[in-house]
């Protein structure tokens, strides 16, 4: 007979299944309850929410909202990051926080728009700059052959009063060496 406290933290999980971009899963075993707080502290910060999660009532949660998937995050002693914004961040900040603290956070696997990434892709991810450095380089791209166009179209109309301006100056040229020339 489920208790009162596992209905609840089935519905908050339901609540974060159905509103996550990605959500990561690590395995936080060798973690002190200040270094796990510490952490929780800089994603909450950021937005992200960052769940020890009780494997059984997950699995419970994700088959009640239809995301399998989320499966695959669970094994062994899990904790969730779920972010609804960026992606990227919240790979950052785990890896960031692991390596300046030297501590054994693993992470496993993440489910990034109801695809699964492997530990190594979540990994590469960190690696890709963020979403407003990636839609700037994306504008910048897009705008790069409008600009060159503008810049050909604008060379010849500059030239054009040169251009026309050279034919009659070597027909005065032209003229003149003949007047000489005859007188």
């Amino acid at each position: 007979m489920p208790t009162e406290r596992k209905i609840r933290l089935v519905s908050e999980m339901k609540e974060r299944l159905s509103s996550y971009a990605i959500a990561i899963g690590t395995n936080y075993r060798g973690m002190s309850a200040n270094d796990l707080n510490q952490l929780r502290k800089e994603l909450t910060e950021k937005g992200i929410d960052y769940k020890v999660v009780k494997n059984s009532l997950a699995k419970i949660a994700a088959d009640e909202v239809g995301d399998l998937e989320f499966h695959r995050l669970l094994e062994e002693t899990t904790a969730i990051a779920f972010s609804s914004g960026d992606p990227i961040e919240p790979a950052k900040i785990l890896v960031d926080f692991a390596k300046t603290r030297r501590l054994p956070l693993e992470i496993r696997s993440a489910i990034l728009d109801g695809q699964y990434l492997s530990a190594q892709q979540v990994l590469r991810l960190v690696d890709l700059p963020s979403k407003e450095v990636l839609l700037g380089q994306l504008l910048a791209n897009l705008n790069s052959p409008v600009t060159r166009l503008v810049t050909v179209l604008q060379g010849p109309i500059n030239k054009l009063p040169r251009a026309l301006n050279y034919p009659i100056q070597s027909l005065v040229t032209v003229l003149s060496q003949r007047v000489k020339q005859v007188s």
